[in-house]
This record gives C-alpha cells, structure tokens and sequence, in this order.
C-alpha cells in the first residue's frame, strides 16, 4: 500500500471506529455489575458496591468519560482526531477508575474489572488509529495489557502496603513506619549488650573509605570536584562495609547477599556469554542457551526444594557424602547460592546480546597495532561492555 493510499485511509476511515465494542462493555460492567466487593470471594454482588450506588466525583466522572468514548466512536470524524479525542476520554475513565481503587481501598469487582479491560481495548484502538503506535489495535492493545498487568498486580500492591504503613485510621503517621526501622530485627548497629562501640567502629571504617578516596584522587591526578566526589564516595562505601560488620538485622543481611549476588551473577553472565560467544563448538553455544532457559522455566520451590535435599542438615551430600550435619545452607551462604543459581541465566542472556553487538573488527584493529588483550579489553571491550554489565548488575539487586 502507497503511502499516499495509507494517508488517505487514515484521514477518511470507516464512518464507526472499533472502539465502539469495547466502551460499550466498559460502560454496561459499571452500570450491571459491582465495582467492588465486600470480602475477599469475587464474584460476590452486592448492590451497595455498584457505581450508581456508590457515586462520588471519581466515579461519575468515570461514568462520564466511558459515555463520552462511546459516543465519540459513532461520530463521522477524521480517524486520527477521532483517535486522539478517544485517547483522552478513554484515558481519563481509565485513570479516574484507577484512582477511585487505590483512594477507597475497595477490592476489585467483577465490574472494575471488565471496565479496566474494556477500557484498555479502547486506549488500545485510539493509540492504533491516531497513529501513535503504528500498528493495529491489537498490538496496541497488547502493550496496554502487558502495563496494566504490571500496574495491577505489582505497582497496586506496593502502593497498597506503603499505604498501610503511613496512612493509620485514614491519618498521615510515620509512628508504624518509624516503628519497623527502629526495631531490633530489622537494623541495630549500636548494641548496648555488647562492650564494644560499633557505630564507632562503622564511622573508623569511614574515614579509612575516605582516606582511600583521597589516594585515589591523587594518584588520577582529579579536580578538586572530582577529589571531593571520590571521599564522598569511599566514605559512603567504607561505612556500608562498617555497617555490615558490626550491625545486625535484616538489613544487613540484605546488603551482604545484594553484594555476594550481584557481582558473582554478573561475572558469571559474562564468563560464559563470551564462552557461548565465542567457542567453536555449536554444542556449546546450544548447550549454554538451553541451561539458561531451564532455571526461568523452573518453579522457584524446586530449586529451594533441591538445595535442601542436596545439602541440608540430612542432605544427600552433606550428610550422606561427607558426613557433615550443618545448618550453613539456611542462612546468607545458602540464600546467596540461591539466587546466583537462579538469576546467572538471566544476566547472561542480557550480556549474550551486548557481547553479540560488538564489533569484531575493532579487537582485530586492536590486535593488528600490537594491542596486547589486557589493553584491548580495558579500552575496546570493556567501554562496550559496561551498560550490558550494569543493567545486569541492577537487575540482580
């Protein structure tokens, strides 16, 4: 199809868009079904929960602007104003449902939950037909579904815990949330059960990460914003390791399995990403890409399940093998090869496709001036390297 031919249809259209279908069943699951629920089954109705019933400004004003996108779907306009116009009334009955979920805490009902699909498929036809996302309102739509599902299920829950712990019989308080950093499982650093100072002894390690900043500095021969940046920095890092020697509590557990997990997980993505790379043998490289897959595709609990069989206080090879009856595997060591087990497949998968990118021929230029490949990585590999290696890096904290 011409250019021409595909601008045409874009102003002229059919005379009804698609969206018509989809805002009609927004609008009859508001108006025929409960938006929420009492109790947790969920196909309970309850005729104080309806829209209707309920009212409020949020949700006449989702009543209204899901009237409005099906009125608009019969109107004899160009398609992309069309699609813009419905973008906004979609949008707004979208966001308007959204915010009357999270403000009243309501659990989600059959009829919200129609509604939000409904109304996905109409933003998903306007993106289509005002040509924000050049494709069909289906594959528009797929990307909607894809962030609504990641809105619902995990943005919705976290914002609903942190609401829970600010928010006390409908009031601003900080006392919970002050409570739980506060609380002796969560974090102490000075314990006044043991005759040492530790906070004393997390500030000494400080000033050592500072003092090494200053040589760093120095020796890069940095400006003074760039020598104050690197004391700050060795500061922030030598009372970080302070805190995970001298304190206790779940957070510093935390931050000793974020710092075994993350550079363990990404070196070894990289190891055999080069390996898978660059080896000869196509079993390799087949074999590298089936075993990546198989932790992804594994139920988390057959992991866990297996290290214990394997390597608990009667496992298999402890205790039958080596004869060792220990509760090592419970505690960070055992977590830490968790989750270095589970999530190496995932930072090699996204360094495979940065070493893929790499040119070849700059190694060979490299090689061909007599680069020797210590430098050739440090100034060719390494540069290329680093935004794969960081996202995999974030990924795995």
């Amino acid at each position: 199809m011409s250019k021409s031919a595909t601008s045409t249809r874009r102003r002229n259209g059919p005379a009804v868009s698609a969206a018509w279908f989809p805002a009609l069943l927004a609008l009859a699951s508001l108006l025929a079904l409960p938006v929420g629920r009492p109790d947790r089954p969920f196909l309970t109705i309850d005729g104080e929960l309806y829209a209707l019933a309920l009212g409020g400004p949020l949700l006449w004003a989702l009543v209204v602007a899901t009237v409005a996108s099906l009125v608009i779907s019969f109107l004899p306009l160009a398609v992309a104003r069309r699609g813009d116009v419905l973008l906004l009334t979609g949008g707004a009955a979208f966001a308007a449902l959204l915010a009357w979920l999270m403000v009243s805490a309501t659990p989600f009902g059959v009829g919200s939950l129609v509604a939000l699909v409904g109304l996905t498929l109409v933003l998903g036809t306007a993106l289509s037909e005002s040509g924000r996302i050049q494709g069909d309102p289906f594959i528009a739509a797929s990307i909607l579904f894809v962030a609504a599902f990641v809105l619902l299920f995990i943005v919705f829950p976290l914002f609903t815990v942190l609401r829970g712990a600010i928010f006390i019989d409908g009031r601003f308080d900080l006392s919970v949330f002050a409570a739980t950093l506060k609380h002796p499982l969560f974090f102490v650093l000075d314990n006044e059960l043991t005759p040492q100072n530790e906070l004393a002894q997390a500030l000494s390690w400080s000033a050592y990460g500072a003092l090494a900043g200053v040589v760093v500095g120095l020796l890069r021969r940095s400006r003074v914003a760039g020598l104050l940046a690197q004391i700050v920095a060795g500061a922030a890092v030598g009372f970080v390791l302070g805190i995970m020697l001298y304190g206790t509590g779940a957070l510093v557990t935390s931050l000793a399995v974020v710092l075994i997990v993350a550079p363990t997980c990404t070196l070894l993505g990289l190891a055999f990403a080069l390996l898978g790379q660059r080896a000869r043998l196509k079993a390799v490289r087949r074999s590298l890409d089936v075993i990546s897959v198989l932790p992804i595709i594994t139920p988390p609990f057959i992991l866990a399940f297996a290290m214990v069989f394997l390597l608990g206080r009667r496992g298999l090879i402890t205790y039958d093998v080596l004869n060792i009856s220990s509760s090592w595997i419970y505690g960070i060591p055992g977590v830490a090869m968790a989750q270095i087990l589970a999530f190496t497949p995932v930072a090699y998968l996204l360094l495979r496709g940065s070493i893929g990118s790499l040119n070849p021929s700059l190694e060979e230029a490299a090689q061909t001036l007599g680069a020797r490949p210590a430098v050739t990585l440090r100034t060719i590999i390494w540069p290329l390297l680093r935004p794969g290696m960081a996202a995999a890096f974030l990924l795995r904290m």
